[in-house]
């Protein structure tokens, strides 16, 4: 019984709010019906002080007719839902002096009737008039939505977010340094190429002339050193001095491109794609007999300056070999990864850029609605990625935009894909119909 006392009383201090909420203009209609609730709330209190057995509570009102009593399934909930969305309403001043005294009746009328137990039909009318009328004013907002936005887990949205934006802009940075080292493995090569071959010209002079005068070779080294380069068999393009200079930073270009070549190969291949340095280990188990990729400082000779010369084009040779192979490789994986996948990542983070920032907006407007069919955005703008990757096609030739910003704008806004794809299916369409269909040839009679 002290709950019910509760329950009228407080009915009776949400007459007051409402009245204050509404204006004066109801204000004198209002007056009159408050002081038929404080009498009804006072002889049920007098009936609760009397030692005699507690008769049960009615609900007593002149003009009811058609008495239902128990309160319909559901009506209990849709009661307190209605209160909640009268409360929202008073505060944000929404009730116009016009409809606001029938919202407050029906619902006001509809808890007394509902804690006495003397629910009627009329009541139930005048009730759920009142909730329409209400609902209309509140437009999007109902009570789930008041509780969804006040409960809602914006931080776990946040949360998701921000993991989603670390992991991509980590990746982009693994990228970036992924695509700089392909791309200084392959500068380094094109440049010791050149330099090879520089390096393979200036030496002939001198091994021809350390060579036996008598021999044979003599004639044909000079020969193949005239194809190469005219000049080099008869004139010495370099000092012995200079050549030496020219040996050493060759060495020291091929020392930077194996570097290069195994931090491609260790830090970003896959495990299963390395491939195997043994060939570039220059010690005394190389399988090319290469010991030493450095020049030694002690030689003297010219001779030995030559030798030392054309181990080091061994050597890069070797070196050479072992890059390219890195550098394919990792084309190859992450070519793939920048195709298909990338564009698909993209694609999920203007996904949820745009939940993101529809999650907030509707919060803030008291009107969210927690649902499954929130998460099929993000499913649908991850097929759109993958699609933007196999099918380039599908995006505008003039588009002067990058595939990754085009997969984010497609996530982020799915509308326009799905227009190219319905211009694409309806222009098959049109092709088809424009085709006259061929006319069955009559068999000849037999």
């Amino acid at each position: 019984m002290k709950d019910l006392n509760y329950t009228i009383w407080s009915g009776c201090d949400l007459a007051h709010i409402a009245q204050s909420a509404i204006g004066l203009t109801t204000r004198s209609r209002l007056e009159a019906r408050i002081q038929k609730h404080k009498s009804h709330c006072s002889k049920i209190r007098a009936s609760m002080n009397t030692d005699q057995a507690e008769p049960e509570p009615k609900y007593k009102d002149p003009e009811e007719t058609n008495r239902t009593g128990s309160p319909p399934p559901g009506f209990e909930h849709s009661l307190c839902d209605a209160e909640i969305l009268l409360g929202f309403a008073a505060e944000k001043a929404a009730l116009g002096t016009a409809s606001g005294g029938t919202i407050v009746d029906g619902i006001l009328d509809a808890r007394i009737a509902m804690e006495a137990h003397a629910v009627t039909k009329d009541v139930l009318r005048r009730f759920w008039i009142a909730v329409s009328e209400l609902s209309r004013i509140t437009g999007n907002v109902t009570a789930v939505s008041l509780a969804a936005s006040r409960s809602s887990p914006i931080r776990w949205l946040k949360l998701r977010v921000l993991v989603l934006v670390c992991a991509v802009v980590l990746g982009s940075i693994a990228l970036f340094m992924n695509n700089s080292t392909a791309e200084e493995v392959i500068e380094l090569i094109t440049q010791q190429n050149s330099a090879a071959l520089k390096l393979w010209s200036d030496m002939q002079f001198y091994r021809i002339e350390d060579a036996p005068a008598d021999q044979e070779s003599v004639l044909q080294r000079r020969a193949f050193a005239g194809v190469a380069q005219p000049r080099s068999a008869a004139v010495p393009h370099l000092t012995p001095d200079e050549l030496f200079g020219e040996i050493v930073e060759f060495s020291r270009n091929s020392n930077w491109l194996l570097e290069t070549a195994s931090r491609l190969n260790y830090w970003f291949n896959p495990s299963p794609m390395r491939i195997d340095p043994s060939p570039v280990k220059f010690d005394k188990d190389n399988p090319h007999h290469v010991t030493d990729i450095n020049v030694p400082p002690q030689i003297s000779t010219t001779s030995e300056i030559v030798n030392a010369g054309l181990t080091q084009i061994v050597a890069y040779q070797l070196i050479r070999n072992f890059s390219l192979a890195a550098y394919k490789t990792n084309w190859v994986f992450y070519g793939g990864i920048t195709t298909y996948v990338l564009p698909a990542v993209y694609a999920l983070l203007g996904a949820t850029l745009y939940g993101f920032r529809l999650s907030a907006r509707l919060i803030r407007n008291r009107s969210f609605l927690p649902s499954d069919a929130h998460s099929a955005r993000y499913f649908i703008a991850l097929i759109s990625g993958i699609v933007i990757g196999l099918f380039g096609s599908l995006v505008p030739k003039n588009l002067a935009l990058p595939p990754l910003a085009v997969a984010f704008l497609v996530g982020y806004a799915v509308e326009i894909f799905f227009s190219r794809l319905d211009d694409l299916i309806a222009r098959f369409r049109r092709d088809n119909a424009s085709r006259p269909f061929p006319r069955a040839q009559a068999m000849p009679a037999e």
